[in-house]
Order: C-alpha cells, then structure tokens, then sequence
C-alpha cells in the first residue's frame, strides 16, 4: 500500500504548507498539528495534539495524546466508524467531532470541556466527563449515558436520542431531548426540558421550579 507522507516544520503534521494522504497514517510526537489525509483509511497519530484532523474516508481515527487540549478542535472524519480522543481535558476551547452516522465516539479519558462539545455519532462513550462549560450537542445517538456529568453551564441538545441518562447532573440551563422517551437526571434548579416524547422521567434528587412539557409520566 502507497503512503504519501509530508511534515510542515513550525506548523505541526501536515501543516505550513506541508500535507499527508494514504491508506494508513502513523505519527508520534508532541507538535500541535493541523493534519490533513484525504485518502486514508485508518489514523493513528500517537502522542501528536491535533487540533485540526480532516480525513474524510477514514473508517478508524484514534488520537492518543493524553494531556490537556489547548486550542478548538476539530476532528472531522465523516466516515469512521470509531474515533477515540485520549485527552483528559480542554482548556476554554471548544471540541467538535464528526463521525459517520452510526459511528461511535469514544472520549473515555476526558473529565471537563471548557468551551462546549459538539458530537455527531452513533454512540457516545464520555464515563469520565464531569464538568462542561458551555453548550453539548449530541447529533444521531439514540442511546446517551454520561454517568460522572455533573454541571453544564449552558443547553445540552440532543435531538436524536431516545433515552438520556445523567444520575449525576443537575440541569441549571436547558435539557432539549426532543424525540427522548427515557431521562433520568440528578434534578434542575429553574430550569428546562423539552422532551415531546417524553413517557418517563426519572429524577434521583428532586427540586422545586422544573418546567416539564409534556409531564406524561414522573417517577421520584
């Protein structure tokens, strides 16, 4: 199998001009990186901080750096059937990530996000995440668990999923689900759900001032 490879010296993997296309790509490294890989198939890029990864035929991305990301990322691999995130935080920067359809989104090291997530997949696996600040869109998944999530400082959206399930959060913002017929979450200050669906609702710690639309059916 045929591997072009470039390296921009000063602009990361890929980046100051330089570029990487093949049917697999491996790197390792701590440069923070913009990497581009039109053709590849299956990404690896070890230790390397991406910040901006576009591979559109990729059916596999895994990222393995482990630290803290220090700038928006953006992880664009509509056509992966898994994509895996090593990092553990993100500093007041935003993480976007595209994968196919049905794909799945694995964040299993990340405990707080300080400018918003934006996912597009199947399935979701974020165990560890505790604390977003900013908004969380979740696009496609129908089945979303995030069971260490405690504090959302802004809307979390996700208007494919048919169950969520949060026994940890307290929703101080809006919780828009709108085709979700399951939610169990910790409780809400005075805040939002909009759930048109919605046939049970679970609440492990209930407060006062919850606007629920419609209440088919509440268990305490």
């Amino acid at each position: 199998v045929g591997v072009g490879v470039g390296v921009g010296v000063g602009g990361g993997v890929g980046g100051g001009g330089g570029g990487a296309s093949g049917a697999t790509f491996q790197t390792a490294g701590d440069a923070n990186s913009e990497v581009s890989l039109d053709k590849a198939t299956h990404v690896n890029l070890g230790a390397v901080e991406v910040r901006t990864l576009t591979a559109p035929e990729a059916e596999t991305v895994k990222l393995g750096y482990m630290g803290t990301l220090n700038g928006d990322t953006t992880i664009d691999a509509e056509d992966a059937t898994s994509i895996e995130i090593g990092a553990t935080k993100i500093g007041t920067h935003s993480l976007t990530i595209t994968a196919k359809d049905d794909g799945k989104v694995s964040l299993n090291g990340l405990t707080e996000a300080g400018q918003g997530i934006t996912i597009t997949g199947g399935s979701l696996e974020a165990g560890k995440l505790k604390t977003v600040t900013g908004t969380i869109t979740i696009n496609k998944a129908k089945s979303i668990s995030l069971p260490a999530l405690e504090k959302v400082s802004g809307q979390i959206t996700a208007p494919d999923a048919n169950s969520f399930t949060a026994e940890k959060f307290i929703v101080s913002d809006v919780l828009e689900l709108a085709g979700a017929e399951e939610v169990t979450i910790a409780s809400a200050a005075t805040a939002s759900l909009t759930a048109a669906d919605l046939e049970k609702l679970t609440l492990k710690a209930s407060q006062n001032h919850f606007k629920i639309n419609p209440k088919r059916y509440l268990k305490y």
